[in-house]
Parts: structure tokens; C-alpha cells; sequence
């Protein structure tokens, strides 16, 4: 156990948390769970363990996140983010406990993330590093739709060696309605970056990491593309030129459906949304168009 705090945002995640807090407990001196009014099992499982947790109605996920932040009091020296269907390797977790107390420069850490997708670890074509521990009261959540990233003040960051696991066990259905829910709120974002209806939360462009150089590719490479042809141009990046061909049909159903068809979701949306803001005149008529459409909370 290290002075580290994990903070989990959940709703109805009975067949993660168990899981997920297992393996939390086995570097964490405190986990807070800000839950989303669960309909099943979550917080009776979660309430066997000597966690702290909030409910509150959920906006998005960051902004979900940030009000963890601000309203748990953390008071240990390291915080990290865990995701319920998520759980840390066992050797993670020794590099972990090594480096939060050798690393004396160091105020942030990504860490690799592996997908098991239908009982497969996915190997190629998708392998992102993640900042996910950083020295609590440095960090703020970027406020987005979709995409945001933790942003460190004065980072200084390392990459660890091992990988946690990302190992949803829900089935396809559930999967397929969540990336759905998950293209409305990035076609907002796309529109947000044309129209201005919403603040931009520019913080993650003034640090120097990863999610700064990924946000400028998307922004003034892929957004720019004509819609159809990126999505496809990403596939076959991902499929080919990364080799996640190598990973059997698997790797074929992962990417086709992340890589292709959710691309190409979030281009129908863009097409729809960009088609109602067209008539309109004022910032809160987009807002509110926009809203109803997507079922968000704009």
C-alpha cells in the first residue's frame, strides 16, 4: 500500500467492481467512488470495502470527474484514475509502489493501457500511454464532451514499463449503445470547435505531452479531413500500417467497430448536427437544438 488515492466514477458497473477494487486496494491507501445513481449491485458491492462514496447525477464524464476532485479532500500524496471495468497487472503494481517512492522529480506517470476485447488481449494496432497517478492538488480535469485528459500543472512525467488492463465484460449490445452515446458527445465537440457554442477548454494545448500532440493531430489534421474518407483513412492506419490485422478477428471486429464504424458514427452525427446549425443565429438556439437532438445537457 503506497499514499496513494484512486478515484472511480461508476454507474451499474456490478460485473466491474469487484474487480476493479481488488486490484485498487493492492496499491491504494483510500478509494473514493463517485457513483451516478447505479440501478444494480454497484454500491452494495463497492460498501463492503472501505471505500468513500458520493452519488450525483451525471453531466459528462468530465465534469463528473472534476467535482471528485474538488469535493473528496483528498489528502494523500498521489491520486490516480480508474476506469470500473479496468484493473492494474500485478507487476504495474510493484513498478508503481517503486517509482512513487523513488521518483522525487517526478510529479505524473502514464501508464501503458492493454484492451481484452472477447477474451483477447489486443496487441497491435491500438496501445496508448495514459497519464493516469499524479501528486495530488496538481491536476484538473479537461473539460470536454468526450476525449478530455487530466492536465498537470508544471508536469514532469515519466512512462512506467508495465500496463493495466481495460477488460469490459459487457456484450456487443451494450457496447454498441455506448459508443453510440460516445459519438453524440464527440460530434458536439467537433461542431463546438467551428461554432464556438460552448467554452473550449484550451489547457490541454500548454503542457507538453502526449494528449497535447494527439489533440493537434485531431484538430488540424483529422477534423480537417472530408468526412467518410478519415474514417477509413484511420482504419486502415490502425489495421494495416499499426498490424492489427495480427490479431485474428478479434483485432478485426476491435478496429473495424472503434477504428471504422465509430468513426463513421461520429461523421453522421457531425453531418446531422452541422445541418440543424446552419439556419440558426444565436449560440444558446445551437445549444438547445443540439441538445434535444443528442439527448445531452448542453
Amino acid at each position: 500500500m503506497t499514499n496513494l488515492a484512486v478515484i472511480i466514477l461508476t454507474f451499474n458497473e456490478e460485473k466491474h467492481i469487484k474487480r476493479c477494487l481488488d486490484s485498487a486496494f493492492k496499491i491504494a491507501k483510500k478509494v473514493y467512488i463517485i457513483d451516478s445513481f447505479s440501478e444494480d449491485n454497484t454500491l452494495s458491492i463497492a460498501s463492503k470495502y472501505n471505500t468513500i462514496i458520493i452519488q450525483r447525477e451525471w453531466k459528462n464524464n468530465a465534469e463528473q470527474f472534476q467535482y471528485a476532485l474538488d469535493h473528496f479532500n483528498i489528502d494523500t500524496e498521489w491520486t490516480m484514475k480508474m476506469d470500473a471495468d479496468e484493473y492494474l497487472t500485478d507487476v504495474l503494481v510493484e513498478e508503481l509502489k517503486e517509482e512513487l517512492h523513488t521518483s522525487s522529480d517526478i510529479n505524473s506517470f502514464y501508464l501503458n493501457l492493454r484492451v481484452i476485447f472477447k477474451g483477447k488481449q489486443i496487441r497491435f494496432g491500438e496501445s496508448p500511454a495514459i497519464l493516469r497517478v499524479w501528486k495530488t492538488g496538481s491536476a484538473k480535469m479537461e473539460q470536454r464532451w468526450m476525449d478530455e485528459h487530466i492536465v498537470v500543472e508544471n508536469q514532469k512525467s515519466k512512462k512506467l514499463r508495465h500496463h493495466f488492463i481495460d477488460h469490459n465484460l459487457n456484450n456487443s449490445s451494450w457496447w454498441i449503445e455506448k459508443h453510440n452515446k460516445y459519438a453524440s458527445r464527440e460530434a458536439v465537440e467537433i461542431l463546438n470547435q467551428e461554432y464556438h457554442f460552448l467554452p473550449i477548454d484550451k489547457d490541454v494545448l500548454s503542457a507538453p505531452n502526449n494528449a497535447k500532440y494527439k489533440r493537434l493531430i485531431k484538430l488540424h489534421l483529422y477534423n480537417q479531413l472530408p468526412i467518410i474518407i478519415r474514417p477509413i483513412l484511420y482504419f486502415t492506419y490502425r489495421y494495416f500500417v499499426k498490424l492489427g490485422f495480427l490479431d485474428g478477428i478479434r483485432g478485426f471486429f476491435f478496429h473495424f467497430f472503434q477504428g471504422f464504424w465509430y468513426r463513421m458514427l461520429v461523421d453522421l452525427k457531425y453531418y446531422e448536427g452541422k445541418k440543424l446549425i446552419t439556419p440558426l443565429k444565436s449560440k444558446e438556439e445551437i445549444r438547445n437544438e443540439l441538445a434535444n437532438h443528442f439527448n445531452l445537457k448542453l
